[in-house]
């Protein structure tokens, strides 16, 4: 269960989520745009780049893990509300909480119920970023859920077009110096996936979106998600069960956590 804990506080980072080494793919093999192709690139990027994160999210999901051998999944429910409020909650087979964990961007709260105790400590912390890697900010959180770029640059990126001209690439550095390739589908007009990379181009992230369907009339929403990469010792899955889409914000204190009185308390730095 310890090692359990350890990846349920990766999921809060990308969902948290995010391990650490391995299995990663190798960068994609792309060719040119030929003639035409560039306006059609463009406007696909601004039909995806234009839509709107709800303001708020909440999410019934199945997480599983492949990770250093160990396999399993668990049952989670998860709030985002933009910019970088987060309510995160795990439960046994039973239905029992195992975990609920809070974070405004800034601070987090974790409870363990299991072993009755209670974590707290800042974003910046080196127990926060044990778990949720450095490079990934609580706000990236709606954008990755989504399937929506992050950090997108003012001018049009790079483009060029998957071997079989079934999607279009589009590459940037945004401001903490990542490096993002980015494959939407020409049919579909979603992202495939997401790559993320440092500036020695080393693969820390790649998330793979699958089975995009819509979610009260919005536009369409992937509802499994794949991570890999050199920030995770194996495989990551997100398999979303039910998705609610909010125009009301719920108030910050939704975001906090008082532990029960006979649970210990740890400030972690």
């Amino acid at each position: 269960m310890q090692r359990l804990s350890r990846w349920i506080g990766l999921v809060l980072g990308w969902l948290g989520l995010i391990c650490l080494a391995g299995c990663t793919r190798p960068f994609p093999q792309t060719v040119p745009l030929v003639e035409g192709q560039q306006a059609e690139a463009e406007r696909l990027w601004h039909a995806v780049a234009s839509v709107n994160i709800p303001a708020r999210v909440e999410a019934d999901f199945r997480l599983g893990w492949e990770i250093l051998g160990s396999k399993g999944a668990i049952d989670a429910f998860l709030t985002v509300q933009p910019p970088s409020f987060l309510r995160f909650s795990a439960q046994d087979p039973l239905g029992r909480p195992l975990y609920i964990a809070v974070a405004d961007g800034l601070t987090f709260t974790l409870a363990d119920n299991r072993k009755g105790a209670v974590f707290q400590g800042t974003t910046a912390s080196k127990f926060w970023q044990a778990y949720v890697p450095a490079f990934l900010a609580p706000e990236q959180l709606p954008f990755l859920l989504c399937g929506l770029p992050y950090n997108s640059p003012v001018r049009m990126p790079e483009i060029s077009q998957q071997s079989d001209q079934g999607g279009f690439w589009y590459v940037w550095q945004d401001d903490g110096h990542l490096w993002h390739h980015v494959l939407l589908d020409r049919t579909q007009g979603t992202m495939s996936r997401h790559l993320l990379s440092n500036q020695d181009q080393e693969l820390l992230l790649d998330l793979a979106y699958q089975e995009y369907s819509q979610v009260q009339g919005q536009p369409s929403w992937p509802r499994l998600l794949t991570v890999t990469g050199s920030a995770v010792t194996g495989t990551v899955t997100l398999h979303l069960a039910q998705v609610a889409l909010h125009a009301d914000r719920l108030p910050d204190t939704a975001f906090t956590l008082t532990a029960p009185p006979h649970f210990t308390q740890e400030q972690v730095d």
